[in-house]
């Protein structure tokens, strides 16, 4: 959905490489073309998000510190949304765990030790860590929210 924020003002200006022409007669003149937007001034803001992280924490995950780096990329996660934001975390191994839950990003220094305590077990049950996520979304439903 486009709203009057994302719009912008859009201004071409046509270039001819000789500014002569020759009257009376058809001329061919190569040209540039340029395409400038500019905003309206309007500050652009997004919608929240309502944002589910789902994360493999299954023995697999220990092999090459795939777990350290799957943590540091949630955590960079948090650092990108806005403190409006709600966010869920899900992890999965043999069991389905909800870390935390209708977190507002505004939290993510509370949210991060949390993260760290999170270790590999078991074996991979992807399919229930996504449903669970997907529950989360449909328990936590929030109007104007992506």
């Amino acid at each position: 959905m486009t709203t009057n924020d994302e719009l912008a003002t859009i201004e071409i200006r046509c270039i001819p490489d000789n500014p002569f022409a020759i009257s009376g007669v058809l001329n061919t003149k190569k040209v540039r073309f340029d395409i400038e937007t500019k905003t309206k001034g309007a500050t652009i803001t997004r919608t929240p998000l309502n944002l589910v992280l789902v994360l493999d924490r299954s023995g697999s995950m220990e092999a090459d510190d795939k777990l350290t780096f799957a943590k540091k990329a949630v955590a960079s996660v948090l650092n990108l949304l806005h403190d409006d934001d709600v966010v869920h975390l899900v992890a999965y191994d043999t069991d389905v765990s909800i870390i935390f839950e209708n977190a507002r990003a505004s939290s993510r220094q509370h949210l991060y030790p949390i993260i760290d305590e999170i270790e590999t077990a078991g074996s991979t049950n992807m399919a229930d860590g996504i449903n669970v996520g997907a529950s989360l979304l449909e328990k936590y439903v929030y109007a104007g929210f992506s």
